[in-house]
């Protein structure tokens, strides 16, 4: 396994509530001495929320999003906002469907790419 991979998971447990007091302090600890690992965060951050609000996530780890994940007022606002983002990808791309013809999968690829583009917009504001 890389160590991208490693962190990445590290990263989705601890998005998740799933790490051990232990691994929360010593991820913590790296976390605030890494610029690294925060732009890693972000990155796995915003496709966790981006496969929540598709539908794309496991059972067992959609229900440690929904209990874990929206914790405080930033994060609900998070989903809340990718939900906003799919609904208008959405209706946008239905609706330049009807006048040409496209694969949904592309579709899908395009409302995802959207979406990263304005976050990433909105995160450097």
């Amino acid at each position: 396994m890389t160590q991208e991979f490693i962190h990445q998971k590290l990263i989705l447990r601890y998005l998740l509530g799933e790490l051990s007091s232990a691994e929360l302090t010593a991820f913590e600890e790296q976390f605030f001495a890494s610029d690294e690992l925060f732009t890693e965060l972000q990155l796995v951050e915003t496709d966790l929320i981006d496969r929540f609000v598709q539908d794309d996530l496991p059972l067992t780890e959609r229900a440690r999003f929904e209990l874990s994940y929206p914790i405080t007022m930033e994060r609900r606002q998070r989903v809340e906002f990718a939900k906003a983002l799919l609904n208008l990808t959405t209706s946008v791309s239905a609706s330049s469907a009807a006048s040409k013809s496209t694969e949904p999968a592309e579709n899908s690829l395009r409302a995802r790419a959207w979406w990263r583009r304005i976050w990433s917009r909105l995160k450097s504001a």
